[in-house]
């Protein structure tokens, strides 16, 4: 029993419990450090979407799978390597390279 009243004693306080929720309570109403403030900088990618194109002949059009493409400070764009494929199963790849924005390219990629 004395090394019970000996343990409340060095938890801070006579009462059982009262030291410990007071530490508690200090610590869960204490403000919160705050964070720096980090300005992000725009990200170079972007996603493209999925797109039918027109196939070179004008019979149908083919998919062309959606993609990340890395803007380049000249206004184009770098695009990866794209199988593109039409509805009847003929697929082709176009090669990786700097190709005009998405938004006016009609053709693959």
């Amino acid at each position: 029993m004395i090394g019970a009243l000996v343990l409340l004693a060095q938890l801070g306080g006579g009462t059982p419990g009262a030291g410990p929720a007071e530490q508690i309570e200090r610590s869960v109403t204490q403000p919160l450090a705050q964070a720096p403030s980090v300005s992000a900088a725009p990200s170079p990618d972007a996603w493209v979407p999925d797109r039918f194109i027109p196939n070179a002949g004008g019979s149908g059009t083919s998919l062309v799978p959606g993609h990340w493409e890395r803007s380049l400070p000249n206004g184009r764009s770098y695009v990866p390597p794209l199988t593109t494929c039409s509805p009847g199963g003929g697929c082709s790849t176009s090669p990786a390279g700097e190709y005009p924005p998405p938004a006016t390219r009609v053709g693959p990629p």
